[in-house]
């Protein structure tokens, strides 16, 4: 390069997932944003869908493999070397797995290194596992320079746990692509799409919703609604087998994973998460850009997205009853739910815009690399 001329920063993005989840997603995301004001390069599994997304935005000869979900010291090494060979300005790493990986390799290659937690994971570990858990968060958030939280909350979850100072931490909250249609007002003729779009494991809970669905039931206004799970995971069989004996088989709609998650959203009465915990979950904020009006339980980055009473409502995990009612209340109220749905989509355009988010990703990688020449 030409003395005086200035080259675009090149960033190293990890993450040990790329398969169907709101991880891979916000780095596909991320990569379609800023690929022309940046030069990306990855590190993530052979995983589909999102290895080919990411092939397909920054090339094959761009990215090294990592194993999914694995720590692999050959595959450190590999990451090592191919961040020094391309030169990589600052590696950011995604979710536990890619932190892993991209904090020791930043220290060995001497690069700066971000870290965006996508949720802080101890609530299903024993307390000498969330222990150790906690040490290793310290000891790589000193070979961090930036630690990204993406909500308020998930930022007072690292300080309440010691993680990382208040001043090594930066908020850049997770956004979504705003559609150009909301969702159809509900019509009285068919029943009503109450989705819920999950991983089914622990963190977010998919047995509570069979419980709302019990509880709905009991009520007697189980023939207004039919209730679709969307995605996948290992607990589905169990969620199955819940729902067969409850008898609510008839009510409900398995899907699977699916790449048109939208056609959902916008047939979609109510959106239904049940998490134990979040970051800032980009499937409650999709819902809310279609204007779907969102039940959610009342825990950390669900409480960052939804309004209770205002976009939707907050309901405590341990009270899927309350769930039950907040939804029959949207059913007896349809004033009520196109007030709702009015501002879910308002809140979602105004504060959780991708492109908003995409920006202060950006604007951080400026600030740690400068002009570079």
């Amino acid at each position: 390069m030409e003395p005086g001329h200035s080259r675009k920063s090149r960033i190293l993005l990890v993450t040990a997932r790329a398969d169907y989840g709101g991880g891979p997603e916000y780095v596909y995301r991320l990569l379609s944003a800023l690929k022309d004001k940046s030069d990306f390069y990855l590190a993530c599994p052979d995983d589909y869908p999102y290895m080919e997304k990411y092939r397909s935005i920054v090339g094959p000869e761009r990215i090294v493999t990592i194993p999914h979900r694995k720590f692999d010291l050959i595959s450190l090494i590999n990451l090592i070397k191919f961040a020094v060979r391309n030169k990589i300005d600052i590696i950011h790493s995604h979710g536990k797995g890619g932190g892993i990986y991209s904090r020791p390799a930043a220290l060995l290659a001497g690069i700066k290194c971000v870290h965006t937690f996508h949720g802080i994971h101890t609530g299903e570990y024993g307390p000498l596992a969330k222990k150790l858990y906690l040490v290793i968060e310290k000891f790589f958030t000193l070979l961090t320079v930036k630690a990204v939280a993406v909500s308020e909350s998930e930022k007072g979850v690292i300080l309440q746990n010691g993680i990382a100072p208040e001043n090594k931490i930066i908020v850049i909250p997770n956004g979504v692509a705003i559609p150009d249609e909301a969702a159809d007002p509900p019509g009285s003729d068919t029943r009503l799409n109450v989705i819920t779009v999950t991983r089914f494991d622990f963190a977010k809970n998919s047995m509570l919703f069979t419980e709302i669905i019990k509880e709905v039931m009991n009520r007697g206004e189980q023939h207004r609604f039919k209730f679709i799970f969307i995605g996948d995971g290992p607990e589905l069989a169990r969620v199955q087998e819940r729902i067969s004996e409850s008898g609510a088989a008839e009510l409900t709609e398995f899907t699977g994973f699916t790449c048109n998650v939208a056609e959902y959203y916008k047939k979609a009465f109510c959106c239904v998460s049940t998490s134990r915990w979040e970051g800032l979950p980009l499937s409650v904020l999709e819902a809310m850009s279609f204007g779907v009006p969102v039940i959610a339980t009342d825990v950390s980055g669900n409480r960052d997205a939804v309004r209770h009473s205002q976009s939707g409502y907050l309901f405590n995990p341990e009270k899927p009853a309350d769930a039950a009612d907040y939804l029959i209340k949207l059913v007896y109220g349809p004033d009520l739910w196109k007030q709702m749905s009015y501002n879910s989509r308002k809140l979602c355009i105004e504060s959780f815009s991708f492109e908003r988010t995409a920006e202060e990703n950006l604007e951080l990688y400026n600030k740690l690399t400068e002009k570079i020449t």
